[in-house]
C-alpha cells in the first residue's frame, strides 16, 4: 500500500513540474468497452476544461453542454438563491452576442436550448443540427469568456422578477415538490449544511443581491479548470477536440476549486416538522431517513430496497395502504445527492373529518402505520423472484434511457464529474445488478430500520377555521450580519487572449438532408389501421389509439374511469399478478384516455414482446371490472375533482376552454357531481360500445421487420367491430366583444392569465399550418418572441407564450402566462398591445427570416427518440398526411413573405373577440381591472 501511494505521489509531482509545457489538448482515456455503454473520449485543455466526445451518427443532430461544477452547495445563508440567479444572467448574452444572441441563434439553428441549477452543478446545454456546431461552439466558449463586461442593471432587475416569479410559480401550487423539499431540508439537514436551503433561494436574499455579487460568482466558480465541455452527436472527435482548443484554450484557468467533503447526515433523535399548504385538497406525510452520497457503494441496494417496498402494484406499500384504501399514493423515493443523501417515505393519506377535529391523532396513526409497514418488512421478507423482477426493470430502463444524444450526454458528464467506481453504463448498471439479498437487508438494517427520521405533515388549510391560511418560504437561520465571504475577496476577471477574430463569427456548414424517416402502412380486415417504423432501439414501442374518449361519453367521466380501472385486473388475473408478471420483463402496458381518443402504450424490450403482446391480449379483451377497484378508484377520482378546484392552473384552463367551445363533449370537464353518479356498468358498456377496432390506429416503432411485429399483433384481427358514432358538430358559444372571466383564488400572489378565442380545425397546408408560422414571432419564440417583453423588461413573470392549438374538431389561439398579482392588470394590457402591435404594424423582415430558418431547422428535430417517432407516425395516420406532407410543408415557409403574415395575422387573431379568463386574488386586482374597460364576469368553479 504505502508504495502505490509513494508511486500516485511521484507521478502527481511530475505532472505539477511538467504542467507550464502543456499547450494542446490532453488526450485522458478512451471509454465503452460493453455492448451496452456509451462510447466516448475524455481530453483536457492546459487551462483544465474538461471535454467528453461521444460520436453518434443516427441522426445529424448534436447535444453541446458546458457543466459547471458549482451550484447552490457553494451558497451561504444571507446569499441564497445566487448560483440559479447567476445562471439567469448568463443567459442574457455575451460581449459577442449580446442581448440573448446565443438563445436566438439556436432557435434560428431549429435548435433547443436551456440551463439548469441543482446543489451541485448549473448546465448550459443545447441540441441542433450538427452544421451548426462551429458556431455553437464559438457562442459556448464566448459565454465563458466574455459574459462579465455584458451584465448591466436593467437585464439584472428583469430576471431577479422573474427569479422571483418562478419560485411563486413552482411553489405555489398544490403539494409543490419544490415547496416540500424547503421545508425538509431545512429541518433534515444541520444550519450549516450545504443542502439547508433551496436551490432557488429566499426571496430576502434575492433582493439583497446585486451586479457585484453575480461578478464574484463568475471570477470564482465559472473558470474552465470548474467546467465539463460535453458534445454528442453527429460529430467527428478529432474536430471536436481542435474547435474546443480554438474557441475555450484562450480562456485563462479560473481560481482553485476544491471539492466539497462529503457531509452526511446524523439524527440523534426523531424530528418532526409541517406547515399548512393552503393549494392542496389533501394532506401528506414524508419521512427521510438519513442515507448515503450518490457513488456510495450502498447507492443501488438502498435504491432497490425503495422499490421492493414501494415499487409497483405488487409491493407491500401499495398492498398495505393503496389497495386497502387507506391512502391515495404510497411511494418512496431515493435522493442520492454529491454530498449526502435521504431516502423519503411519501404519503397521501385518504383525507377524512379527523384530519381536523383530531389532528394531532391523524398524522400520528400515519406515522405509526408507516412504521410499522417498515418494521414488517423484515419479518415478511421478499423472494429471488422479487429481487429478480426489480433488476429486470432497472435493466429495461437503462436501455431505454440512453436513446438520444442529451441523454447520453448528461450521462457521461454525471460519470465524469462524480465518477465514483462508475464510468460508463456497464458499471452503473452491473451495480445494481450484483446487489443481494443479503446486501438489501444490510442496508435495511444500518439506514432504516428504527432509525431516526425527519417526518414532515403537510396540512391542509382546516373550513372550519376562520382564519386565511398563506404558504410563506422564508429562512429560520438568517444571520444578524451578513459579512461577506473572503474567498471573494480580491478575485479578478482576466480577459481572454487569443489569436481568433471574434467579431467575425465562423461560417456554417451546409446542412445534411433530412426526410421524415420510411415507414410502412397496412390495414387488418376488422378496420385496424396500422403505420410502422424501423429502429435500431432495442425498445418497442407500440401506441393503440381508439377514437371516441369524452366525445362518445353517455355520462361525463366514464371515458376516464374506464381506462383506469382496464389498468387494473382482468377476469382471469388480479392487478398483483399482472403487475408482477410485467415487471419480471421490465415491459409496461398503459390505459389512458382523452378528449378525442382512448389510448394504449406499450413498452417492451425486443426479446419479451411475445409475452408482452400476451399480457396486451388478455387486459383488453378481458377486462375484469372489479367492484373494489371501481369503488377506489372513484373515490380517487372524485380528489381529483376537489384537488382542481384549489389548483389556479387547472381552474383557469378548464374555464378557458369551456368559454372557447361551449360546455360539450368538447368543451367540457367531469367534475365531482359528474363523477358520483356514475355506476361500474356505465363502464362496462362504454368499454363494449366503443372499444373497436373500426376505430383504431396502431402505431410501431421496433427493430422487427414488418411481416415479423404484424405477425405477433395478428391476435387483434380477432377484435370484433361495433358501430361507434362519434360526432363532429358541436354548438360553440357564439363571439362576443372581448371580456373578461375571473376565478377569485384569495391570497394568490400570482394570477393564471389565458387570452384567446377559437381558430380554425388542424390542417398540414392551409390557414391552421400558416397560422403556426404567425405565430412564431409573436409568441412561439420563447425569450425572443415579442411578447416575452413583459419577462425581459417587467420581470412579471416566469414565461409567457402564445399559440394556435388545433385538430380535426376545432381550433384556438391562446395566449397564457403566470404573472404576478400586482402586475397582473399592466401585463395583460401590455400583451393585448403587443398583439394589437404585431397585427397593425406587420412581422420584420428580420422576425421573418428567424421564424422561416426555424421551423425549416428543427423539423429533424423530431425524429431522434422512439416517442418521437411514435407521435410522428400517430399524427401522420390520424391525420391521413401524404408522403410528401413535410416537402410541401417547407414550400409554404419558404414563399411566406411579410405581406402574407401581415394579411394573416388580421384574420386569424380578433382582439376585439378575446375571452381574458384570470384565476387569481379577486380582492387585489379587481378595482384596476375595470380600468381596462372590458365587461368583468366572475366564475364560481
Amino acid at each position: 500500500m504505502k508504495k502505490i501511494n509513494l508511486f500516485v505521489a511521484l507521478l502527481l509531482l511530475v505532472r505539477f513540474l511538467f504542467a507550464q509545457d502543456i499547450t494542446e489538448p490532453t488526450f485522458i482515456a478512451k471509454y465503452g468497452d460493453n455492448q451496452l455503454d456509451i462510447p466516448y473520449e475524455k481530453w483536457e485543455l492546459p487551462n483544465g476544461l474538461t471535454i467528453l466526445v461521444h460520436e453518434d451518427h443516427s441522426d445529424p443532430i448534436v447535444y453541446l453542454g458546458v457543466t459547471y461544477h458549482t451550484g447552490s452547495a457553494r451558497e451561504t445563508h444571507g446569499k441564497t438563491g445566487y448560483a440559479h440567479f447567476f445562471e439567469h444572467i448568463l443567459c442574457m448574452g455575451s460581449e459577442h452576442a449580446p442581448d440573448k444572441g446565443q438563445w436566438n441563434f439556436v432557435e434560428q439553428a431549429g435548435g433547443m436550448t436551456n440551463a439548469s441549477t441543482s446543489w451541485d452543478q448549473t448546465n448550459y446545454f443545447q441540441v441542433f443540427p450538427s452544421n451548426y456546431l462551429e458556431r455553437i461552439m464559438f457562442l459556448e466558449s464566448d459565454r465563458m469568456g466574455y459574459c462579465y463586461n455584458e451584465f448591466n442593471q436593467k437585464a439584472f432587475e428583469a430576471q431577479r422578477g422573474a427569479v422571483k416569479n418562478e419560485k411563486i410559480e413552482r411553489c405555489h401550487t398544490p403539494l409543490s415538490m419544490f415547496m416540500i423539499l424547503e421545508k425538509l431540508f431545512v429541518d433534515f439537514f444541520p444550519a450549516d449544511h450545504p443542502y439547508n436551503w433551496p436551490i432557488i433561494g429566499y426571496v430576502e436574499d434575492l433582493d439583497r443581491a446585486n451586479l457585484d455579487d453575480m461578478r464574484d460568482w463568475l471570477k470564482r466558480w465559472y473558470g474552465p479548470n470548474n467546467a465539463t465541455l460535453v458534445v454528442s452527436g453527429d460529430v467527428n472527435t478529432k474536430e471536436v477536440i481542435a474547435l474546443a482548443n480554438k474557441y475555450f484554450s484562450g480562456i485563462p484557468r479560473g481560481e482553485p476549486v476544491r471539492k466539497m467533503r462529503k457531509q452526511p447526515v446524523r439524527l440523534s433523535s426523531d424530528i418532526y416538522t409541517s406547515y399548512v399548504d393552503p393549494y392542496t385538497g389533501v394532506p401528506m406525510t414524508i419521512m427521510a431517513f438519513p442515507t448515503v452520497h450518490d457513488g456510495h457503494k450502498d447507492a443501488p441496494a438502498i435504491e432497490l430496497l425503495a422499490e421492493l417496498l414501494a415499487g409497483g402494484k405488487s409491493s407491500p406499500f401499495y398492498q398495505k395502504f393503496v389497495k386497502s384504501d387507506k391512502a391515495i399514493q404510497a411511494s418512496i423515493s431515493p435522493f442520492q445527492l454529491e454530498l449526502a443523501g435521504l431516502l423519503a417515505v411519501q404519503y397521501i393519506p385518504r383525507p377524512s373529518m379527523e384530519m381536523y377535529t383530531d389532528e394531532a391523532n391523524f398524522f400520528s396513526d400515519i406515522n405509526n402505520s408507516l412504521r410499522k409497514a417498515l418494521d414488517d418488512f423484515e419479518k415478511e421478507g421478499f423472494s429471488d423472484e422479487d429481487l429478480q423482477r426489480i433488476k429486470s426493470q432497472y435493466e429495461a430502463s437503462f436501455i431505454e434511457g440512453y436513446e438520444t444524444v442529451a441523454g447520453k450526454a448528461q450521462a457521461i458528464t454525471s460519470y465524469s464529474i462524480y465518477n465514483g467506481n462508475r464510468i460508463n453504463v456497464s458499471d452503473e448498471l452491473n451495480g445494481y445488478l450484483s446487489v443481494t439479498k443479503e446486501d438489501i437487508m444490510r442496508v435495511y438494517t444500518k439506514y432504516i430500520k428504527n432509525k431516526n427520521a425527519v417526518i414532515l405533515d403537510i396540512k391542509t388549510s382546516n373550513p372550519f377555521s376562520e382564519q386565511k391560511d398563506s404558504l410563506i418560504s422564508f429562512n429560520p437561520y438568517m444571520p444578524e450580519v451578513i459579512k461577506r465571504d473572503p474567498q471573494y475577496e480580491g478575485l479578478e476577471y482576466h480577459r481572454p487572449v487569443e489569436e481568433i477574430d471574434r467579431n467575425n463569427p465562423p461560417n456554417i456548414l451546409a446542412p445534411k438532408s433530412v426526410k421524415v424517416p420510411e415507414y410502412y402502412i397496412d390495414k387488418f380486415e376488422n378496420g385496424i389501421d396500422i403505420i410502422g417504423m424501423h429502429t435500431e432501439s432495442p425498445i418497442i414501442k407500440i401506441l393503440i389509439d381508439i377514437e371516441g374518449g369524452r366525445l362518445v361519453e353517455s355520462k361525463k367521466g366514464i371515458a376516464g374511469m374506464t381506462a383506469s380501472l382496464m389498468n387494473e385486473g382482468t377476469k382471469n388475473f388480479t392487478t398483483e399478478d399482472i403487475s408482477k408478471e410485467l415487471d419480471k420483463i421490465g415491459s409496461s402496458i398503459s390505459f389512458m384516455s382523452g378528449r378525442t381518443s382512448n389510448s394504449i402504450l406499450i413498452s417492451s424490450l425486443g426479446e419479451n414482446i411475445d409475452k408482452t403482446l400476451e399480457i396486451l391480449e388478455e387486459k383488453l379483451f378481458n377486462p375484469g371490472f372489479n367492484t373494489e377497484d371501481f369503488e377506489r378508484l372513484k373515490k380517487n377520482k372524485i380528489q381529483d375533482e376537489e384537488n382542481v378546484e384549489k389548483n389556479r392552473q387547472a381552474v383557469a384552463s378548464r374555464v378557458f376552454r369551456k368559454k372557447l367551445f361551449g360546455d360539450n363533449p368538447y368543451g367540457g370537464h367531469p367534475v365531482k357531481k359528474n363523477i358520483k353518479k356514475i355506476k361500474i356498468k356505465d363502464l362496462q358498456k362504454y368499454y363494449t360500445s366503443n372499444y373497436s377496432p373500426n376505430v383504431t390506429d396502431i402505431v410501431i416503432v421496433s427493430n422487427f421487420s414488418r411481416e415479423d411485429i404484424l405477425n405477433k399483433l395478428d391476435f387483434l384481427r380477432k377484435w370484433k367491430t361495433k358501430e361507434v358514432i362519434i360526432s363532429s358538430a358541436f354548438d360553440f358559444p357564439v363571439e362576443e366583444p372581448t371580456q373578461i372571466y375571473i376565478c377569485d383564488f384569495p391570497g394568490a400572489t400570482q394570477s393564471t392569465v389565458l387570452i384567446g378565442h377559437r381558430s380554425v380545425k388542424y390542417d398540414y397546408n392551409g390557414e391552421a399550418f400558416r397560422n403556426k408560422i404567425l405565430n412564431y414571432p409573436l409568441g412561439g419564440n420563447g425569450l425572443t418572441s415579442r411578447l416575452s417583453k413583459i419577462r425581459e423588461e417587467g420581470g412579471e413573470t416566469y414565461g409567457v407564450g402564445s399559440y394556435f392549438s388545433n385538430d380535426k374538431y376545432g381550433g384556438s389561439f391562446t395566449i397564457g402566462s403566470n404573472i404576478s398579482t400586482k402586475g397582473t392588470v399592466k401585463s395583460i394590457a401590455e400583451l393585448i398591445e403587443l398583439t394589437e402591435e404585431y397585427i397593425n404594424n406587420g412581422v420584420s423582415e428580420e422576425e421573418l427570416s428567424l421564424t422561416k430558418q426555424n421551423m425549416i431547422n428543427s423539423e429533424l428535430m423530431g425524429y431522434e427518440s422512439n416517442y418521437d417517432k411514435l407521435f410522428l407516425l400517430l399524427s401522420i395516420i390520424s391525420n391521413d398526411l401524404p408522403k410528401d406532407y413535410s416537402e410541401q410543408q417547407k414550400v409554404i415557409i419558404n414563399n411566406m413573405q411579410r405581406s402574407n403574415i401581415d394579411k394573416l395575422a388580421k384574420e386569424s387573431i380578433n382582439p376585439n373577440e378575446f375571452i381574458i379568463v384570470i384565476a387569481g386574488n379577486k380582492y387585489v386586482i379587481q378595482e384596476e381591472l375595470k380600468g381596462l374597460g372590458y365587461k368583468i364576469t366572475e366564475i364560481k368553479y
